[in-house]
Parts: structure tokens; sequence; C-alpha cells
């Protein structure tokens, strides 16, 4: 790994946790020592910054206002009750009484809650560490915005299931960048 993506990672890092100074931000900035001692080793840079990436997520878990998983979590309780998802307005929404938007397949996929966008996140990253595309694996364990977006803090973030059908279109994009378009232009309809 060249010095590049290691002043992208550690620079994003830095903004990222001053964003919010929390105890598991800042365990992440030990990871940027980490990361120069271990930077010529792929396998152990890569855990290095999949480490890193993961504390500040665990930093922004649950702050702020989009309420996707919350409403999600509402409707599989409503199933589970043995009630229907839809046609109703849940007090769990901001503002209360919006109804649950999305198909039955995120009443599947988001059954475990904000861990599976956890995990997506992690999928994610390390689909972009096996394409060895440094600087946009430093960017994305790091910067605020895609922290932000797993972590349910924005509205509007991409869910789970949208992240983990776009690992045909990141793993294929490299090798075959018409096939990439392809996945991305079935996503989008």
């Amino acid at each position: 790994m060249s010095r590049w993506p290691f002043l992208v990672y550690a620079v994003f890092l830095i903004v990222t946790v001053l964003a919010r100074p929390m105890p598991p931000g800042l365990a992440a900035v030990a990871t940027i020592p980490a990361l120069y001692l271990v930077r010529r080793h792929t396998v152990a840079a890569v855990a290095v910054i999949l480490a890193g990436a993961m504390l500040l997520r665990i930093d922004y878990w649950g702050v702020g206002n989009a309420d996707q998983l919350a409403v999600t979590e509402a409707a599989i309780r409503a199933v589970l009750d043995g009630g229907n998802p839809y046609g109703r307005g849940y007090d769990e929404t901001l503002p209360p009484g919006a109804p649950f938007a999305y198909g039955p397949l995120a009443l599947v996929l988001h059954a475990p809650g904000v861990w599976a966008e956890f995990v997506a996140s992690l999928i994610v990253l390390l689909l972009i560490a096996r394409e060895r595309a440094w600087l946009t694996l430093a960017w994305l364990a790091t910067a605020l915005v895609p922290v932000a977006l797993t972590t349910r803090t924005c509205p509007g973030r991409l869910s789970a299931a949208m992240r983990a059908s776009t690992r045909p279109m990141i793993a294929s994009s490299c090798r075959s960048p018409e096939l990439g378009c392809a996945c991305l232009i079935s996503e989008r309809s």
C-alpha cells in the first residue's frame, strides 16, 4: 500500500472522529500508527483498516434521525404478532404515523436490525479490498458520509438489500466496465 491511501485513511479518520469524539472513535485513531507499521503487508493493512472502519461505525451507531430501520423493526413485530405491516401508521417514524413503505423482502433482510447494515458495510469493504482499490477502501472506511450512511444517521441511506445487490456491480466493474454498468442500470430500474 502506497502512502496516498494511508494519508487518505488518516485524514478522513481524524476528521470523522473530530465530528463526534466518543471512545470507539478515539480508539479508531490508534489504527493510524498500526496501519503505518503494517502498510506493506496487504492482509494486515486490510485488517487494520477494517478494524478502524468498524470502530467508527460503532461510534456513530444510532446517531441521527433516520427511521427506516425503526419502522421496519415495528413492521416485523406486527407480522410476528399476526398482523399486516401495511396500511397503517407507525409511531416509530419521524414524524409519527408514516406507513411501512418497503416490500416484503425488507422484512426478511432487516430482521437482524442494524446488524444487517453493519455486515453489509463490512462485505462491501472486503470486496473493495479484494480489488485492491486502496484509495476507495481508505475513503469508504473512514469518511463521515459512508460511516453515517451505514449507521442510520441520515434519511435516504442505502439499505442492506441495495448494498448487497450492488456486490456484482462492484466485483465486475473492474474487469468488465460494461457488465458493471449493466448491473447498476438494472439496480436503478
